[in-house]
């Protein structure tokens, strides 16, 4: 059947595109309603136990009911129109309606509401949102209010589209709902509705008995039922809108293959350089092998959070990974894999496809994170229906709908907490799914109060399990499963070391790590010296620091004290910017498919090579240089390059920032860390001597403490790890220092690792843990998670930052003729090949922090030329910056004169 205005126009939701039909408004929203549900777990539940399955089919047939009206439907057609053309405030009413009708209880009618409402926004603060769109018109009906003009909007499509509205209405209710809605929205004047909604949400008080709306009206289990309808709805609307066939395999995603995995498991190892690493790769599989069988323990414990605790080195993420396709293959779900860092996620995204034999462009493996999103559109009141235009790529990209996604955990948590409306999209994905956090000790403290929330919220109401895997666990969860006890990794252990397993690093205090006061702090060029003389030694050596300044500092330093002593240094990103070729894209790769198996590539090799003749030619040492503001695809292939060198007989260096601390599988004989949290400083241990290749020696792992770089009064330490008193944040370093000072009475300044990695960092995470969960009550996030306020989880990050710009760093002529191709392609709507561009170029942007305004820096960045030069775009935070440019260095990267705290998170 077709439906028509009275004028005999048929009743359209979204017009014609390119290779797409127009689309008619009963479609649409019976096609919405049907999809929305299916994206729904049939486990879900509101309270009190109704399906949200079916609720959301209600609010799939509500939500775009006010396209109804000739104005929109003149506007779809690009025709003059005189009355507005909104739709999402009537469709909240009418979804109100529908369940009210239908029996639902309060808690889930006020989250169908704000679903629907915010359908094309973000979740609102509940309370605020309430107060002003239905509470105060209802007061003061006067003037073009949204709200009010939706009541006129009603009795338009009343006088031009009856049989449209009695046919749908019927569909959700019954026969007569329309006449019943009709009565039930009354005027502008006199509207029940609006006065049940707000009764709903509100309070009576006061001497008059005054209808109040209050946030403590609101609560936990109406924002997470919120949460679910929002995410399905949005999915459900926007890819119905942009043409994506409920059938189509790319909103079902193609599954990894636990089969895959344990093959790929029984042809790893290969020769081994002593006996102990012999023994290390039998720990290993030895603990693989319990991986299946204890997750069935798990999956019938009818705990739904469960531990991986391993030492570094014992094979943790092929662990954690077989016990995730183990899980999802049981609950036929997705599996969402989320690590602490972008810097990070280019070798577990490289281990990934190599495994699965698959690449982030196919239906298998999406890899999603905080440079996927380079725009962020604010609100207006009158909000645009853009859904049709939207990409294909980008809205599957952003709706995880692939079997295995690779996320961050600014992703992960900050959707799940407070989604803006793009987010909201991988919200249904994780319905059923497991979802696998790596290092969660990484995660900012202020949030741990949330995150357990949100752990919760997925194992109760999104029919989740969560796997939290690290070397050292913090208290994030009050009861879980663990995979590997303690008691039984030593049993492994000792069985196969025949005893206690070897010591692989020896920590050593120097005198400056426990220090309090500047000026006991060691300076960079002592701690340059210091490197200096151990690489000199013949050692391979990797040095950590806290900020980019700090690394970049003690770089200049270390070269200045090599030159003194020795041949100029040589530069391994210089050696690398050599081999780059003018019509390639995204830098050299590190691995290659050679005979059906990824291998290092020939160009690593080639670099490789090229410093170890540099070397025997000069008789000198090697360095990198490695932070956040070096290209994604150069810093792969640098440590990648790094690995190697390291592994082999050469006097070599690596100073970087903490991006080679989690998830990094690089290993040196002697490490160097600047004084930083416990965990962290066990994490930087972790890449020393890592497969006991130094055996029968230990590696060697020395904590110092750095002063201030440059100028500057804030010691490195301080100005990335200081707590925030005024969010109830308390001081890891305190712990860190108390914890060491107990090790030094009780072991002197050198001491084996097992002091550390057992007893002293479960005491730390103890410690901390408590103090944290003691002010939990007062934690900001919490409170506005348990008041449905949205907007305040929305506008926190786990990032501490200020805006960034996101600069494409052309270092070749193809790179830089591709992104100046982009203006173009946006002049001619090809929005498609747009993001198809960004993505090719996603390896070569780096994120840089707006510097403080009326700086050289700001100046700098704010100059280079904008990806997209239209008038209207002049403020967009995309910049393009070609190698020439003096901001750009072949070892530093992108370096503007100012740094922030915040780049360790990119």
């Amino acid at each position: 059947m077709t439906w028509t205005l009275d004028s005999g126009r048929e009743i359209l939701s979204h017009p014609s595109e390119a290779n797409r039909d127009p689309k008619p408004l009963w479609g649409h929203l019976t096609g919405v309603s049907d999809r929305a549900a299916a994206a729904v777990s049939e486990d879900s539940k509101a309270q009190p136990g109704n399906s949200l399955s079916e609720i959301v089919q209600l609010l799939g047939l509500a939500h775009d009911f006010a396209k109804a009206t000739p104005a929109f439907q003149r506007y779809i057609r690009n025709e003059s129109y005189d009355s507005p053309k909104h739709h999402a405030r009537l469709g909240s009413l009418v979804a109100y309606f529908f369940l009210e009708q239908n029996g639902y209880e309060r808690e889930t009618r006020l989250a169908g509401l704000l679903a629907v409402a915010k359908h094309h926004g973000d979740v609102p603060d509940a309370a605020k949102y309430i107060r002003k769109t239905f509470d105060e018109p209802r007061i003061d009906p006067m003037g073009s209010n949204q709200t009010i003009q939706a009541i006129k909007q009603a009795k338009t499509i009343e006088a031009h589209a009856e049989t449209f509205a009695r046919d749908l209405f019927r569909e959700a209710v019954g026969e007569g709902a329309w006449d019943d809605f009709l009565e039930k929205i009354g005027d502008a004047s006199d509207s029940p509705i609006l006065t049940d909604a707000v009764e709903d949400a509100g309070k009576r008080g006061g001497f008059a008995g005054e209808l109040e709306v209050k946030p403590s009206q609101f609560n936990e289990s109406i924002y997470t039922t919120h949460l679910i309808l929002f995410g399905a709805l949005t999915f459900a609307d926007k890819t119905d809108a942009a043409g994506i066939d409920s059938d189509d395999n790319r909103l079902s995603g193609e599954f990894p293959s636990l089969d895959k995995l344990e093959t790929h498991l029984t042809e790893l190892g290969g020769e081994t350089q002593n006996d102990i690493e012999t023994q290390l790769n039998e720990v290993r599989t030895k603990i693989q092998d319990e991986i299946p069988e204890q997750t069935q323990e798990f999956l019938e414990s009818n705990q739904s959070v469960t531990t991986l605790t391993l030492p570094t080195g014992y094979g943790k993420t092929f662990a954690g990974l077989l016990a995730g396709l183990t899980l999802c293959d049981d609950h036929d779900g997705r599996l969402v894999y989320a690590l602490p860092f972008t810097s990070i996620i280019d070798q577990t995204s490289g281990t990934l496809q190599e495994v699965f034999e698959t690449d982030p462009s196919g239906n298998l493996l999406t890899v999603h994170h905080h440079l996927a999103e380079t725009r962020t559109d604010t609100e207006s009141e009158e909000e645009e229906e853009t859904d049709e235009h939207a990409s294909h790529e980008v809205l599957l990209a952003e709706s995880w709908r692939t079997g295995l996604t690779l996320t961050t955990f600014v992703q992960l948590f900050e959707s799940l907490a407070g989604p803006r409306n793009g987010q909201s999209l991988k919200l249904s994905a994780l319905q059923g799914s497991t979802v696998v956090i790596d290092e969660p000790q990484a995660i900012p403290q202020h949030w741990w109060p949330i995150v357990g929330k949100l752990i919760d919220m997925l194992t109760e109401q999104f029919d989740a399990q969560v796997l939290l895997m690290t070397a050292t666990q913090p208290s994030l969860v009050e009861d879980s499963f663990e995979l590997i006890s303690s008691e039984r990794l030593l049993e492994i252990e000792q069985s196969v070391f025949t005893g206690n397993p070897p010591s692989r690093v020896q920590y050593q205090l120097h005198p400056t790590a426990l220090v309090t006061e500047n000026e006991d702090r060691l300076s960079h060029l002592d701690a340059a010296n210091l490197l200096a003389e151990t690489v000199v030694s013949g050692d391979t050596t990797l040095a950590i620091c806290n900020t980019i300044e700090s690394t970049r500092t003690l770089t200049r330093e270390f070269v200045d004290s090599i030159s003194e002593s020795e041949t100029d240094p040589v530069a391994v990103s210089e050696l690398y910017e050599a081999q780059l070729d003018e019509d390639e894209i995204g830098g050299l790769s590190a691995t290659k498919e050679y005979d059906g198996k990824q291998r290092p590539s020939v160009e690593r090799g080639r670099l490789v090579r090229a410093v170890v003749e540099e070397l025997r030619t000069k008789e000198t040492v090697a360095y990198l240089h490695l932070t956040t503001r070096v290209r994604p695809c150069d810093r792969q292939f640098l440590l990648a390059v790094a690995n190697d060198l390291a592994g082999i007989d050469i006097p070599f260096a690596l100073i970087s920032t903490q991006l080679v601390e989690a998830g990094v599988d690089i290993s040196f004989g002697t490490v160097y860390r600047d004084f930083a949290p416990l965990d962290s400083i066990v994490q930087a241990a972790g890449r020393c001597n890592r497969s006991y290749e130094c055996a029968p020696e230990t590696g060697v792992t020395t904590v110092w403490k750095l002063e201030p770089p440059g100028e500057g009064n804030t010691p490195p330490s301080t100005a990335v790890y200081a707590p925030n008193r005024s969010r109830g944040e308390t001081d890891l370093l305190m712990h860190t220092r108390s914890v060491l000072e107990t090790v030094r009475k009780e072991h002197g300044t050198a001491f084996a690792d097992e002091v550390l990695a057992k007893d002293a960092i479960e005491r730390y995470h103890d410690t901390v843990g408590e103090r944290i969960h003691s002010v939990s009550e007062s934690n900001d996030l919490v409170t506005a998670f348990e008041q449905a306020d949205g907007e305040t989880l929305r506008e926190a990050s786990l990032i501490e930052r200020r805006q960034s710009v996101e600069v494409y760093v052309c270092r070749t002529e193809e790179e830089h003729d591709s992104a100046t191709a982009i203006e173009a392609l946006m002049k001619e709507r090809k929005f498609d090949e747009v993001d198809s561009k960004r993505d090719e170029l996603a390896s070569i942007r780096v994120s840089i922090p707006v510097p403080r305004a009326n700086t050289d820096a700001a100046s700098g960045i704010l100059s280079l030329e904008p990806l997209v030069d239209e008038e209207e775009k002049r403020h967009d935070p995309e910049r393009i910056l070609h190698a020439s440019n003096s901001i750009f260095d072949s070892e530093f990267g992108v370096q503007p004169s100012e740094y922030g705290v915040e780049d360790r998170f990119f």
